[in-house]
């Protein structure tokens, strides 16, 4: 059996999985492509991308970053519902040109690349999988945060690599902007809410994030989970973020993190089995839960930096 752990500098990893450093230094780094939501794409800015290049320059990572943008238009809060309408007629038109403009040529080069979609930009991506006109082979992820489609949604999974789910972030309980204005427009709950009907194509992750910017004292919009997911397509790429050596800390028993947590992906340990990762939306720091059969729950590492903990654990 395992002996209780005690995460720090002196530890051997958990598990023997990980590649050897020149396998890791040779993946190329990942291509991100965004997405956006409702109204964004005629703002200077634009958050999540925003969000994506300050994260990578603060971990030290140099990876593309781009936008895709199909609709220039501003929310125009007078008349709401009829643009909404309009835009995600729209969206749900604008699959072809994501794939010829950005993903055919990422294809064709060979890059690797991670897709990541907000709220109504979700809409563009099912519709790209319909009319992608190839396996999109060097496609690694596709991230839904906040997702404006119907939870009883069929998607083309088709154009999936082998095995690949759609990730698929939801605030089931916080993200009131999404749950109200989603069944006045639609009469029905968005995946981005209650998750997504079809465990075949999705992988329903539950956090407390919402369309908000900064939405209150123990939520955050959605952009905050950026870090994240670079972390995660890097670690799908094999590709090591270093950082700082964990803290020095014991086993502890954790609730669910309803409150506090983003779930982000859920992994099968040999020794330990099932190990939830989680990031704390008011720290930004991370944890891995182990999960018993019975549902206890064992904060078992955390840290600053994903990856510390994912190769502690014998997953890098």
């Amino acid at each position: 059996m395992l002996k209780s752990i005690l995460c720090g500098a002196m530890l051997m990893p958990i598990a023997n999985n990980s590649l050897n450093a020149l396998e890791v230094e040779s993946t190329p780094a990942p291509t991100f492509v965004y997405v956006h939501g409702f109204g964004e794409g005629g703002k200077k800015s634009i958050p999540f991308e925003k969000q994506l290049n300050n994260s990578l320059e603060d971990l030290g990572q140099k990876s593309d970053v781009k936008a895709f943008i199909y609709s220039k238009a501003k929310i125009n809060f007078t008349n709401v519902l009829k643009q909404w309408q309009s835009e995600k007629a729209l969206a749900d038109k604008s699959g072809l040109k994501l794939y010829e403009e950005v993903l055919l040529p990422l294809e064709e080069k060979g890059v690797p690349y991670s897709l990541i979609a907000y709220s109504l930009g979700t809409r563009v991506v099912a519709d790209c999988l319909e009319q992608s006109k190839a396996k999109l082979k060097h496609l690694k992820g596709i991230y839904f945060v906040g997702s404006a489609l119907p939870h009883d949604v069929t998607i083309n999974r088709a154009m999936l690599p082998v095995d690949m789910k759609i990730v698929n972030y939801h605030s089931s309980n916080l993200d009131y902007i999404l749950k109200i204005s989603f069944r006045v427009a639609e009469g029905k709950n968005a995946g981005g809410e209650v998750g997504f009907d079809d465990s075949t194509v999705f992988k329903n992750m539950r956090t407390v994030c919402t369309h908000a910017r900064k939405g209150g004292p123990i939520t955050r919009d959605y952009s905050d989970m950026a870090e994240a997911i670079i972390y995660l397509s890097y670690f799908n790429e094999n590709k090591i973020i270093d950082g700082d050596p964990l803290p020095y800390n014991l086993k502890s028993r954790v609730l669910s993190g309803s409150i506090h947590w983003n779930d982000l992906i859920e992994l099968k340990h040999t020794e330990l089995g099932k190990i939830l990762i989680q990031q704390n939306v008011n720290t930004g720091h991370y944890r891995a839960v182990n999960i018993d059969a019975d549902g206890t729950r064992t904060r078992i590492a955390w840290g600053g930096n994903m990856h510390t903990i994912l190769k502690h654990l014998g997953f890098m």
